[in-house]
């Protein structure tokens, strides 16, 4: 089976309908080193990602395992990411007519999971309320973890349960 790329002007070309180039053409123009060393990378890759499967199973394990002893004694493991933006219309005071609107805001949608209870906790700000940046989703897990009663509202690990916090990114 061949497969295809899109297509993709050619810089010495002036047509910009130019014929899609396939993978297989690209592949004969590199040398043989290229190919082995792209390879020996993908491989080193791989690895490492099975690596990190594993260890995060581990550690979620270990929360399954461990979620009924104290908190001081417990394994906690939050997995958190963004969903994809959503779109909030924007009514705005003054609107150019009954049926326009303007532009829609952002809608940032991030969500953390107790990975040994399953339990999803959604946080959701518009784009004028902030980014998607570092700050923002170290806010929103800091958040979690006092409404989790484990930090208190100065960031400290709750009656001195916790020697430390860990945290794994």
């Amino acid at each position: 089976v061949k497969h295809q790329r899109r297509k993709k002007e050619h810089p010495d070309s002036d047509n910009e309908d130019a014929d899609a180039v396939s993978i297989e053409s690209k592949a004969s123009e590199c040398l043989p080193e290229d190919i082995e060393e792209l390879i020996l990378d993908a491989a080193i890759h791989v690895k490492q990602a099975r690596e990190q499967r594993a260890y995060i199973q581990a550690k979620r394990q270990e929360a399954i395992d461990t979620k009924d002893l104290v908190n001081g004694l417990r394994v906690l493991v939050l997995i958190a990411d963004f969903a994809q933006n959503m779109m909030l219309p924007n009514f705005a005071a003054e609107q150019p007519g009954d049926t326009y609107y303007y532009s829609p805001l952002n809608v940032y949608p991030f969500g953390i999971v107790d990975a040994s209870t399953g339990k999803l906790t959604a946080h959701c700000y518009l784009e004028g309320e902030g980014k998607k940046g570092g700050n923002n989703v170290c806010s929103m897990l800091f958040a979690e973890l006092r409404r989790m009663g484990i930090i208190d509202k100065n960031n400290k690990p709750v009656g001195g349960m916790y020697k430390e916090l860990n945290f794994c990114f």
